[in-house]
């Protein structure tokens, strides 16, 4: 509705002087309509969900975005059906409407979708805590950090709309810390991001916390979602779950080094936090780790122990190492950096002066939408080189030839500037970095755009 959308731009004393009584009907009805003339949405149509939300129908140009985090509860009904009459409006959240377009109206729904199905899995007489617990770990099981983060078909905005990391299933912190913070207002729990100068991450506000001594406590705590996205993935210990500040900022400390990840000049204040055995049976009150607190990634670990202990030829171990992985998790393709960390994790132990380990992403030569695929390298003076590729279409991983796999594959032009022009599996002993472990590589890739 093109004349529509211009009728709608007259304002003020020029509406007044229109004599809409000679006008036809929809003409009436559209340049009364009301646009705003302030702030994010200055010059769009402003929405009566208390009149006939018909009178939009093909305006979605002239409504332009809608951010439901501002729409009041009452009108949380008509904004869904206001949606299904505009399709094409696009959808807004506090992040994405200061850097992109936001998420789309099918965003939205499938998003929504997800989100009622987790909550209503919530149990009304849980304690907050254990509230905090399922949806941190419904996040993990669901969304995977952006696997082409810092390439040169990395989307900003699909990485951060709230909805569309929902429904795409990938994002990064400030997106994911978004997320986070939504699903727990939605249950009443309050929380704010905070950002640092490369991260983001969510500080829970008068939370009531138990403590060892089998008494309370309350006061804030920190989560931090984005570093769960592993552990919950594959059915582990969260280790960044209610955490005093100074526990968090322990794991900034990489290699000796501050890497300043949830360092934030704004005094955070007092905060409080769970030891290890405490978030164990917090997750075994609600049912994701057995009685003893024991998660589901607790038989990957004793499988991968027995390997070991059966001293095979480094090949064959770290076949059955990556074979074993895929019968654990079939799904690995679909979560690119926390698969590279739990490769890191399994082959940890063959990880020596002679043994160098990589695990990281490469794209292939022929693919120009140049996504990402993972690779593995495994270097040893006495038994030469391994390479593996994980196929996207069977699931399984592959041993090339280094030939073979450097015909085949190249490391991102991104990738290898951070690493001075060398490939992982070039790299001389003493400069090497050891397997990629998603923390690190996030702490890397943030520290430009958070």
């Amino acid at each position: 509705m093109k004349k529509d959308s211009f009728l709608l731009h007259f304002r003020g004393e020029a509406k007044k002087q229109i004599d809409i009584s000679q006008l036809p009907e929809e003409y009436r009805t559209a340049i009364q309509i009301q646009i705003s003339n302030s702030g994010d949405t200055f010059g769009q149509a402003v929405v009566d969900y208390d009149g006939d939300l018909e009178v939009y129908r093909g305006l979605d140009p002239v409504i332009g975005h809608i951010s439901p985090q501002r729409v009041p509860k009452e009108h949380r009904n008509q904004m869904q059906k206001l949606f299904e009459i505009c399709p094409n409006i696009k959808v807004s959240d506090e992040i994405s409407k200061t850097i992109g377009h936001g998420s789309t109206v099918q965003d939205y729904f499938e998003a929504e979708e997800w989100i009622e199905s987790v909550l209503e899995g919530i149990n009304p007489e849980w304690a907050d805590v254990q509230k905090v617990a399922y949806i941190d770990n419904a996040i993990g099981r669901r969304i995977s950090y952006s696997p082409d983060y810092k390439t040169d078909v990395f989307n900003a905005n699909d990485a951060r709309a709230l909805w569309r990391i929902i429904s795409s299933g990938y994002g990064v912190c400030n997106g994911v810390s978004q997320i986070a913070q939504y699903m727990l207002g939605r249950v009443g729990i309050n929380s704010e991001i905070i950002g640092s100068k490369t991260h983001a991450f969510l500080l829970i506000k008068g939370i009531e916390l138990p403590t060892e001594n089998g008494e309370t406590i309350v006061g804030d705590t920190i989560l931090d979602s984005t570093w769960n996205l592993t552990a919950n993935r594959f059915g582990g210990l969260p280790q960044n779950f209610c955490l005093t500040y100074e526990e968090i900022r322990k794991r900034d400390i990489v290699k000796g080094k501050d890497e300043e990840i949830h360092l934030v000049v704004e005094k955070i204040g007092e905060t409080i936090g769970l030891t290890a055995p405490q978030t164990r049976g917090i997750l075994a009150s609600i049912g994701l780790a057995d009685q003893y607190g024991r998660t589901q990634c607790a038989g990957l670990m004793e499988a991968s122990n027995m390997i070991y202990q059966e001293g095979l030829p480094l090949a064959e171990t770290v076949k059955r190492q990556l074979n074993l992985l895929e019968e654990y998790y079939p799904q690995l393709s679909t979560c690119p950096f926390e698969t590279i960390d739990m490769i890191g994790t399994l082959l940890d132990p063959i990880t020596t002066g002679n043994t160098r380990c990589c695990a990281n992403r490469v794209v292939e030569r022929t693919d120009t939408t140049k996504r990402p695929v993972i690779y593995v390298y495994v270097g040893s003076k006495e038994e030469g080189e391994l390479f593996y590729y994980l196929d996207t279409k069977t699931g399984h991983f592959t041993a090339i030839e280094r030939e073979d796999f450097e015909e085949r594959f190249e490391c991102y032009t991104e990738d290898l500037k951070k690493n001075n022009g060398i490939r992982p599996w070039d790299q001389q002993p003493e400069n090497s970095v050891e397997l990629v472990e998603i923390a690190e590589d996030k702490e890397a890739a943030e520290r430009e755009n958070g």
